[in-house]
């Protein structure tokens, strides 16, 4: 029986994916989070995201180019954290609050300590964290402002949303929007 045992370090689960085709997987589960930001913001949700995404890209190859390396071309982890910090903030936000994130997640936090896997924290949570260290009034909040603006599109879509069980008590703000909007459920819930 002990000879069937084989004693390793981790990790125990190899596969023969690369970096590429694990980055690519975080793009396409990134994409549905894009369609609904447009769907509620429009195109400055977008624009925002492609602003965060150029940066980080250019922040990378010019970390690279001053430390001497060859810039990876493959490497989607500096795009992938351009469009989290966007997600992550509010969609009013001004376009030089984003640079400022990706400047600080990229030239900070990832090349410093080594590239890809060698970060001790995770690069957009540092530069959101950043941001609202630094412009408080601009980094969190949500807005509203925004959201007045009524289209069609969201004129004809009927928005029914269920209290989960994380929040039977407390409903959160799409469940609030979804309330307010159908009928029954104002009778049920409020």
């Amino acid at each position: 029986m002990r000879e069937k045992l084989m004693f390793q370090n981790a990790p125990h689960v190899r596969q023969s994916e690369s970096v590429l085709t694990i980055m690519t997987d975080v793009v396409i589960a990134l994409v549905p989070l894009y369609i609904m930001s447009f769907f509620y913001y429009g195109v400055r949700a977008l624009v925002l995201g492609l602003c965060g995404v150029a940066s980080c890209l250019v922040f990378s190859a010019v970390g690279s180019l001053v430390s001497k390396e060859r810039p990876n071309i493959r490497d989607l982890t500096s795009a992938i954290t351009g469009l989290i910090i966007p997600l992550l903030m509010p969609a009013d936000v001004p376009y030089y609050v984003i640079l400022a994130a990706c400047a600080v997640a990229i030239l900070v936090v990832k090349l410093p300590f080594g590239g890809t896997g060698y970060n001790l924290f995770n690069p957009a949570a540092v530069g959101f964290a950043s941001v609202a260290l630094c412009w408080p009034e601009l980094g969190r909040g949500y807005s509203g402002a925004l959201l007045k603006r009524e289209t069609k599109r969201r004129q004809q879509v009927r928005r029914i949303a269920l209290p989960s069980a994380l929040c039977r008590n407390t409903m959160c703000l799409t469940c609030c929007l979804a309330v307010r909007r159908v009928p029954w459920a104002r009778r049920t819930f409020l």
